[in-house]
């Protein structure tokens, strides 16, 4: 069992364990410090007396013709120091209250083992972090909190915070951490605790960036602008629109051939004035083959199954509504699209007569 670590130090006050204290060993334990102030305080004392013997032998021992030490014979108390104090006789009875006599060990012992001391009851008061301790024999004590620096009583928020922390966990346990990547996130491997997977980023959460993002960033100019407004402006020619970039290079509109859509020309748009609203362009050869047609291009001649009709005078022209071969000026039959007029007469059967559509 090894000693208590001694000091050559005189404690003020000799401290006591109290009621909420845990009793526990070791150098700084509560059980042991009480002695070991106890002990400092006799190192202390033992100090004290050495160096007063030393002064004393050094002081009053040397004589002429003496020992080098305290004389053995007829040392006086003046030879000490003490020629103040009075030589007064010893006394076992410390009742007697003699001014005259010293008492002895053994008088100021049965005096105190006569003394009475009533039991002091002890009792805590308070409520919460306000905690008193009482005595019933002298006043209450205010019990301190515990802080940083001094210990006292445990506050209930204190108690909270340990009835949380796990038994055995360890502070400032160092956390060593390792990244796995893969393809379209990450694992971070925690050597104390679960490990965290990272995702990839997407258009509303911030994540990893993906191997494809990251070719598509590499592929963007450094200093590129992103939504950076373009104003364009026309410059035109006969045959073309030329379209101006206030951010990038000009490209030319050309006109429309018979084969790609395009611009119109201004001779084009010049035919097209000299066409009249509604007009139908004929094609050439008509190839309508329906019997009951009613609507033909402009310019198309049939024959009228009519006579006696004036040259150049508009006429409705009508289907046979009896026979699907002829065309009539009048009668039930379906009318023809457009405005007709009569051409000339020409002997087939009875007579018949050209019309036109003009319209």
């Amino acid at each position: 069992m090894a000693n208590l670590l001694e000091t050559s130090t005189f404690a003020a006050g000799i401290t006591r364990i109290e009621t909420s204290e845990p009793v526990i060993g070791g150098e700084d334990g509560v059980a042991n410090r009480a002695p070991k102030l106890l002990a400092s305080r006799t190192r202390w004392l033992k100090d004290q007396l050495d160096a007063l013997a030393a002064t004393l032998g050094s002081l009053y021992a040397l004589r002429t013709g003496d020992y080098t030490t305290l004389r053995a014979r007829a040392t006086t108390k003046e030879d000490v120091g003490l020629s103040f104090v009075q030589n007064y006789p010893a006394t076992g009875d410390i009742q007697e209250g003699s001014t005259t006599k010293v008492a002895t060990a053994a008088g100021v012992k049965a005096a105190l083992d006569s003394i009475v001391v009533p039991p002091t009851n002890l009792g805590v008061g308070g409520a919460g972090d306000n905690r008193t301790l009482t005595s019933s024999t002298g006043a209450a004590a205010t019990l301190p909190l515990a802080t940083a620096a001094a210990a006292g009583l445990m506050r209930a928020a204190d108690k909270a915070k340990l009835d949380g922390v796990q038994a055995g966990a360890q502070a400032n346990v160092g956390t060593n951490l390792s990244t796995t990547h893969y393809a379209l996130s990450a694992t971070i491997s925690s050597s104390t605790g679960a490990n965290a997977d990272i995702l990839a980023a997407t258009t509303t959460t911030a994540g990893l960036m993906r191997p494809a993002d990251k070719a598509k960033l590499d592929g963007v100019a450094a200093g590129a602008q992103v939504n950076v407004g373009t104003n364009l402006t026309v410059t035109y020619f006969p045959n073309s629109v030329r379209i101006n970039s206030s951010t990038g290079n000009d490209d030319d509109i050309l006109a429309a051939t018979s084969d790609a859509a395009g611009l119109m020309r201004a001779a084009d748009k010049a035919k097209l004035d000299g066409v009249a609203a509604g007009a139908t362009v004929w094609p050439g050869v008509y190839a309508e083959a329906a019997h009951a047609n009613l609507t033909f291009p402009v310019g198309t001649t049939l024959l009228l199954a009519s006579r006696s009709l004036t040259r150049n005078a508009t006429v409705t022209v009508r289907l046979d509504a009896a026979t699907t071969t002829k065309y009539l000026p009048s009668g039930a039959g379906s009318v023809l699209t457009g405005t007709w007029a009569v051409r000339g007469d020409t002997i087939y059967n009875d007579h018949g007569q050209l019309v036109q559509r003009i319209a």
